[in-house]
């Protein structure tokens, strides 16, 4: 009987240390398309000691997913895709409207309340799926 306990209590903690190695998507909201495209917002948390890479992002919702970044060069923000989104060792990025976010194109129609199953994948072969919430709000606004 001990034995059989003791294998649950260490069964247990592994499972917990596992989850707290690999990068992780916490905060993350879609805002509602007024059109066909939709954004998605998030925080990555990269608790592992190496740099690590978001490198992609799906779902069935949409066909076309691109990350892209803001920049603001001369007074003018301007949007170009990425490839990668990456987080320092120990690190976290928060993707959030004015910058970084995802976008979902083609949406035929996502309401508020709703969830969107999305997967994201990570340059170390890292996978997690979530189900994120859809938000009210105009596009590229925090809702």
């Amino acid at each position: 009987m001990a034995a059989a306990t003791l294998v649950l209590v260490v069964t247990a903690t592994l499972g917990g240390c596992a989850d707290s190695t690999e990068p992780s998507i916490h905060d993350a909201y879609v805002i509602a398309p007024a059109g066909s495209t939709a954004t998605m917002y998030f925080t990555i948390t990269n608790p592992t000691p190496q740099s690590v890479s978001l490198t992609a992002v799906s779902t069935p919702l949409s066909d076309r997913v691109e990350m892209h970044t803001e920049t603001q060069s001369d007074g003018l923000m301007s949007m170009s895709p990425v490839t990668a989104i990456a987080v320092d060792a120990k690190g976290s990025v928060t993707l959030d409207p004015g910058g970084s976010h995802v976008m979902l194109l083609d949406v035929a129609s996502l309401t508020t309340g709703a969830r969107v199953s999305t997967t994201f994948t990570f340059s170390n072969g890292h996978t997690e799926t979530i189900s994120v919430p859809v938000r009210s709000g105009a596009f590229g606004a925090s809702g």
